[in-house]
């Protein structure tokens, strides 16, 4: 498997990598407890190979990206300003959507999809679908985490290999790549784009309707990428699986590519992507991220204009994650500890009720009638 080449990922971001400015910390207000240890890999694993690779395999997505990982490489973007993908992604199109009881996804028109290829150094891809996976305010639901840390969501592009079908991209252990970006909550969106189709697609699941066009509102692929500020020069790349096991059963057939910077949407855009897709049980879906899996023997990449630059920032971030991580930890402590003491006020509350039944109160007979005062 090849590795993809430094700026690859001019990616379906339109010409030109923009500006290079840190995209903050992932918004998880409830961090995922330290990470059990890996399982000792299969060293020379070839992917694809075991009987139920969801449970058994050793390529399974998505991971938690942690530099702190021995088998977490950095290298330099080299080929800024450079892309790798057609004019197509810069187009405005109709799209269609679909809700498939997990997700909602996005699609266009074959011919249009075509007009959308990343061209590799051995291999062309054609824009497939995007999805969505999401959480809520109080745990983030972003299927990739950084320092055991999710974001709100993610929003993944899935291409197909141009040359395959889509069982035979399953088997092939380079038959999808997907651009993904995490997406934070924040003060505004920095893609009017995303609202108005979070907004469009709660309106279409209010009123039942799975599947359909988006009438009269035509946008771009970079609409949701490139106009949100996402540096195409810094991203993670490593070999992974399908997340969705009911969908495909777990292939390891996928190169991720995420996104160091995040889209960033407000609350409200947050709440409409929460109902945009309803459960075969008509139930809003939630939490529809698979979790994490192990690392193995796999080597993760991460590319950046500045190696050094990002890894200080990385190191910073988790200095952050792990101090947020030990207060919420202590937090959690200390109203364990508030919830053991209210029991034990109650139980001498309740104590000392029982211990005064039956005794009449000071001056009165056992008839309930005051008692008269004594001469002396």
């Amino acid at each position: 498997m090849k590795l993809l080449a430094a700026g690859l990922l001019g990616i379906a971001l339109a010409k030109g990598h923009g500006d290079h400015e840190d995209s903050g910390y992932h918004d998880s207000t409830e961090p995922e407890a330290e990470a059990e240890p890996e399982p000792e890999p299969e060293y020379g694993y070839e992917p694809n190979t075991v009987d139920n690779l969801c449970e058994n395999g050793q390529h399974q997505s998505p991971i938690d990206l942690a530099f702190v990982h021995p088998q977490f490489h950095m290298h330099e973007t080299k080929h800024a300003g450079k892309s790798n993908s057609t004019d197509g992604y810069g187009e405005e199109f109709k799209w269609h959507f679909e809700s498939d009881g997990h997700s909602i996804n996005l699609f266009l028109e074959d011919e249009d999809a075509e007009k959308l290829q990343l061209h590799e150094e051995d291999a062309s891809y054609t824009f497939h679908h995007i999805t969505f996976r999401w959480g809520d305010f109080d745990q983030g639901g972003s299927e990739h985490t950084v320092n055991h840390q999710h974001a709100f969501g993610e929003l993944q592009a899935w291409h197909r290999m141009s040359n395959l079908t889509d069982e035979e991209a399953l088997d092939n252990l380079n038959g999808f790549r997907v651009v993904s970006a995490f997406v934070e909550l924040c003060e505004v969106d920095s893609s009017p784009v995303f609202n108005e189709i979070s907004q469009r697609l709660r309106s279409k699941s209010k009123n039942e309707k799975e599947d359909g066009k988006l009438d009269k509102f035509h946008f771009s692929y970079n609409d949701f990428f490139h106009a949100t500020g996402v540096d195409p020069g810094a991203f993670y790349y490593y070999h992974g699986s399908h997340t969705h096991p009911e969908n495909n059963a777990c292939s390891e057939s996928v190169g991720w590519v995420i996104m160091q910077d995040a889209i960033r949407i407000t609350k409200n855009t947050a709440k409409n992507i929460m109902k945009m897709s309803k459960d075969e049980d008509g139930e809003y879906i939630k939490h529809n991220n698979r979790r994490t899996q192990p690392w193995y023997d796999r080597d993760v990449h991460h590319f950046s204009y500045n190696p050094q630059a990002s890894k200080m920032i990385m190191h910073n971030r988790r200095q952050f994650d792990m101090a947020r991580h030990n207060m919420h930890m202590k937090m959690m402590h200390m109203h364990e500890e508030i919830d053991k003491l209210k029991g034990k006020m109650k139980e001498h509350r309740q104590g000392s009720g029982k211990a005064t039944t039956g005794k009449p109160k000071s001056g009165m007979s056992k008839n309930g009638k005051k008692s008269p005062k004594s001469r002396r």
